[in-house]
């Protein structure tokens, strides 16, 4: 989850956000962006289950995509004022939101990871 999370970020600050008009850029970013945070939705079960008891599994993936539609929810509000704020046509503003959620999920993943199994890399659940 942290290196999906990370280079979901540098895909969205560094590809997306310099791509301006140029079609081949963001055909590119979609592509990458699709395969890279595909595999961070798919992942999030599989960490949910690393952390808990089987038999508390149910219980703990419902509080988890509780909270994330609570981000869900207001992230939509929070963008469109962001769009009304960059006068309604650029994306540059919504573009960098993105991108910095994403890096904090990769801060709360890096933190997650080093309080459950430990700060060295080669620590495995």
């Amino acid at each position: 989850m942290v290196l999906t999370s990370f280079i979901c970020t540098i895909l969205t600050l560094a590809l997306w956000l310099k791509a301006g008009d140029k079609m081949a850029s963001i055909v590119c970013y979609a592509v990458l962006f699709g395969f890279w945070s595909g595999a961070a939705i798919s992942l999030t079960p599989v960490c949910i289950s690393q952390v808990c008891a089987t038999q508390d599994y149910g219980k703990r993936n419902g509080t988890t995509f509780t909270i994330v539609s609570i981000g869900t929810l207001t992230g939509i509000p929070i963008a469109g004022v962001i769009q009304e704020r960059d006068g309604g046509g650029g994306y540059g503003g919504l573009i960098v939101f993105g991108g910095v959620l994403y890096f904090a999920a990769t801060v709360a993943f890096t933190l997650a990871r080093g309080v459950c199994s430990g700060w060295k890399l080669t620590t495995k659940f």
